[in-house]
């Protein structure tokens, strides 16, 4: 498990907004996210694709399904389906305190028999990228 907070300016409800608009995202990080489709979706659930970049000494996409859910009016929890990290769980709570933003990431990562050597460099790179995406959703909402 990996598990993190960060307190951000900005406005609660806006970066949840933000972060559910799922098309969208990758302006949130484009050195790692090439693509992200939504293959479907409803009241409960949104299903992407993403494909995703990892540059390292060697250039990587790795693509993936996720399935996205709102677990309460402020929980966001994402599923990795399918890829070298399907069964990652990532729940993300959004406070609003003092006029700020409080995001704690709770991130169960799962990964392949092929990947699991890397999953030390994947956790520091899941923190990193999370931690980035946030951080430019909330100046958004400033």
């Amino acid at each position: 498990n990996m598990n993190f907070e960060i307190t951000l300016d900005g406005n609660k409800d806006k970066m949840i907004k933000l972060a559910t608009d799922y098309a969208n995202v990758k302006k949130f990080a484009p050195g790692h996210i090439k693509e992200i489709k939504i293959i479907k979706q409803d009241k409960n659930h949104t299903i992407t694709e993403e494909t995703l970049v990892f540059s390292t000494r060697l250039k990587k996409e790795i693509i993936q399904q996720t399935k996205h859910s709102k677990y309460s009016s402020n929980e966001l929890l994402s599923e990795i389906i399918t890829g070298p990290a399907k069964g990652t769980s990532i729940k993300m709570k959004f406070q609003e305190i003092d006029n700020k933003i409080k995001v704690e990431v709770n991130c169960d990562l799962k990964l392949s028999l092929k990947a699991i050597v890397l999953k030390p460099i994947i956790k520091k790179y899941y923190k990193i990228f999370l931690t980035g995406v946030c951080y430019r959703m909330s100046m958004e909402t400033i």
